[in-house]
């Protein structure tokens, strides 16, 4: 990708619906989009310009209708194709996603049923960690609340994917960047309040257009033993969902 071009994503999906919806989203957040219904289509755009790209959303639930099994070629081609994946499914039984994503690797898994609200912020998490290493943490979807500390008021957001680095903080009309806030929040299996410093690195907002308000934090001086916690939490629930191997 040329430098200061907007980052590219393949969007592999079959349903028109959905692929247009995907491309809409993440087109008006700034990237640019090639879109494909899957196959054969697919396997020839990666084959010849497969440096073209930053991230390839990918639905587990496209078919084989036209004799070719992306899932399986994408999954026997990962030594050359060092790409993200954003594995995309919906109400598919958990057994079946499960073993649609196995051997894919994917660096994260995205609900359709969420899709509107975290996909252009799971993208941009993800692009940023492979082209500008700033987050070297895998990061998971969550639906925890989360109190948030803004000078000496309260208030209180949902944590809309979380690493041991950092989190996006679902919040109506969020500080601007570079302030710090406090946050308190407890995850599942860990017999801890988590309060935490956090430096808020972008906010996004209504009135700037934004779909789902809230800002992206950073961490700042969290022990070692709750970014121990936060990474173990975040890798085990991403490892039920077959997104990483298991250890």
């Amino acid at each position: 990708m040329a430098a200061g071009q907007p980052s590219h994503v393949l969007v592999i999906e079959e349903s028109q619906f959905l692929r247009e919806a995907i491309q809409d989203l993440l087109t008006n957040d700034g990237f640019r989009v090639t879109a494909v219904s899957g196959g054969a289509g697919a396997r020839q755009i990666l084959e010849t310009r497969v440096g073209e790209f930053a991230l390839i959303v990918v639905n587990l639930q496209v078919s084989t209708t036209d004799q070719f099994d992306v899932l399986a070629w994408l999954r026997a081609q990962r030594a050359r194709l060092p790409l993200p994946i954003l594995a995309v499914t919906g109400t598919t039984k958990m057994a079946v996603t499960v073993e649609r994503l196995r051997g894919l690797e994917a660096a994260g898994v995205q609900d359709t049923r969420t899709l509107w609200d975290q996909l252009p912020y799971r993208v941009r998490a993800l692009i940023s960690q492979r082209e500008g290493d700033q987050r070297a943490a895998v990061r998971m979807p969550s639906g925890l609340p989360v109190n948030v500390r803004i000078g000496q008021s309260w208030k209180q957001g949902t944590i809309g994917n979380i690493s041991r680095s950092g989190m996006f903080v679902k919040l109506e009309a969020p500080p601007a960047s570079d302030q710090h806030v406090l946050l308190q929040f407890i995850l599942p299996d860990i017999p801890r309040l988590f309060e935490v410093q956090a430096r808020i690195v972008w906010a996004a907002r209504r009135e700037s257009g934004a779909p789902v308000p809230g800002m992206g934090v950073e961490f700042v001086g969290l022990d070692e033993t709750g970014s121990s916690q936060l990474n173990a939490f975040v890798r085990m629930e991403l490892e039920k969902f077959g997104a990483l191997p298991a250890r």
